[in-house]
């Protein structure tokens, strides 16, 4: 009985084979369409090289494929599923007394070698291509600044600056631009807008900056230590230049929480913590320090003077001061900390979907007794969409330390997982909506 077992398992297997490298390809094939459209035109506008386009979008191809997979995956499951209720070969393997766990193994089986791969890709191959693609964006940048400027959308990609413009128009060697907003807080002593009716913007290159002419506009300016020190005067012909990070081919960029593998962030997550700790222990000495020299004075004196209270009580202003700043910190520490732990167990509730959506999507394939690749797709699209609003829900809630992190990444394969178990326990009691004679 085992050994026929296995030839069935080889061969639900092979029925998801073809449909899974079909929705692969095709789902790899629109994400990349979608960029393609979004930016090919600036870039071949623009005048950057073929080479540096094309490494654009390789670089990008690995969060695609991280994306991909489960995604492939839960459409061929549906497929192969749906083809063989259809072809009643699922009632002829319970005629030979084959149970449907046995006959949804095979793909259990299929899912955890395709969730060991996307474990290992997300955390070896997905942060340095990530980090590549930084890298190479950065010296687009450089070499195109107005490339990241986009129509009507405010743009913070240079440090203290953020640019808004309504129209622009790429040249060979500058850009003119309509409309422009420049908010300029690169002196922490006064703030600065600049508004102009239009614009020319050149990249020098040598010096590493941005150099703008403006025509037609006015200048506010704000002391910031004195508010009521406020000007504003008018301009014909207004430049700017703006100084720009200096390249070093990848060595000045740092790896944000996208760009690193488990271990660099479990690094950064003992790192904090014991900063954290060395925070609060000074708080709690501060504390100590101001309590031990109140009672000190008490037990020398048993009243007091003006001077003495007056003394004591700004103590205790600078150590309440002082706390509530080492507060404020401990607070945002919190919240990068959230945010890493966030990353850490993305790491492996993606790769954990693809078993997650065999459990729904196996006895889905049962119930529709339909192989159509629409209607794959669409059953598809709906469970893959519940997924990731809830990922992504579950990530911007974590941020704003709404809820933790193990529940923010956790939560979408437990409810999706959920509704796999709930569909595979009706498969005998087929009182589904979804079940058809």
């Amino acid at each position: 009985m085992d050994f026929y077992v296995f030839i069935i398992w080889r061969y639900i297997i092979r029925h998801h084979v073809g449909p899974f490298i079909f929705a692969f390809m095709l789902i790899v094939l629109f994400f990349l369409l979608n960029i393609l459209f979004r930016d090919l035109g600036r870039f071949l506008s623009s005048g950057l090289s073929v080479w540096i386009i094309f490494r654009f979008f390789y670089l990008n191809l690995a969060s695609i494929i991280t994306l991909a997979v489960p995604m492939a995956l839960l459409i061929s499951t549906i497929m192969a599923f749906g083809r063989l209720t259809s072809d009643f070969e699922i009632d002829a393997m319970r005629a030979c007394g084959i149970s449907d766990i046995y006959i949804i193994t095979p793909a259990l089986i299929l899912a955890l070698g395709f969730s060991g791969f996307t474990f290992w890709f997300g955390n070896s191959v997905l942060p340095d291509a990530n980090l590549g693609a930084k890298t190479l964006a950065y010296r687009i940048f450089q070499k195109r600044p107005t490339l990241s400027l986009e129509s009507g959308v405010m743009n913070r990609d240079i440090e203290n600056f953020a640019l808004l413009v309504q129209d622009i128009r790429d040249k060979s060697d500058s850009s003119i631009v309509q409309g422009v907003t420049i908010l300029d807080n690169s002196d922490s002593q006064k703030s600065v807008n600049i508004y102009a009716e239009h614009g020319v913007v050149r990249y020098d290159p040598s010096a590493g900056r941005l150099g703008m002419t403006l025509f037609n506009g006015e200048v506010h300016e704000l002391d910031l230590k004195k508010l009521e020190g406020y000007k504003k005067y008018h301009f014909e012909k207004y430049k700017k230049m703006i100084a720009l990070p200096q390249d070093r081919r990848g060595h000045g960029i740092s790896r944000g929480r996208r760009e690193k593998s488990l271990r660099m962030m479990q690094g950064d997550i003992q790192s904090n913590e014991k900063e954290m700790q060395q925070i609060m222990q000074k708080m709690r000495t501060a504390v100590k320090k101001l309590v031990a020299a109140y009672y000190d004075q008490v037990e020398k004196k048993s009243r007091l003077s003006y001077p003495e209270i007056a003394s004591v009580r700004q103590n205790l202003k600078r150590t309440i001061f002082y706390l509530r700043r080492e507060l404020e910190a401990l607070k945002q520490m919190r919240i990068v900390h959230n945010i890493v732990l966030v990353e850490i167990y993305k790491k492996y509730s993606i790769p954990v979907s693809c078993i997650v959506f065999i459990l729904a999507g196996a006895p889905l394939g049962f119930f529709l007794r339909k192989s159509g690749m629409a209607i794959a797709a669409g059953w598809s699209f709906v469970f893959f969409l519940l997924y990731w609003c809830l990922l992504i829900g579950g990530e911007e809630l974590a941020h704003k330390m709404v809820i933790g992190p193990f529940w923010a990444m956790w939560l979408a394969n437990l409810l999706v997982g959920a509704i796999g178990v709930i569909l595979i326990v009706h498969l005998h009691h087929p009182v589904s909506y979804f079940y058809r004679k």
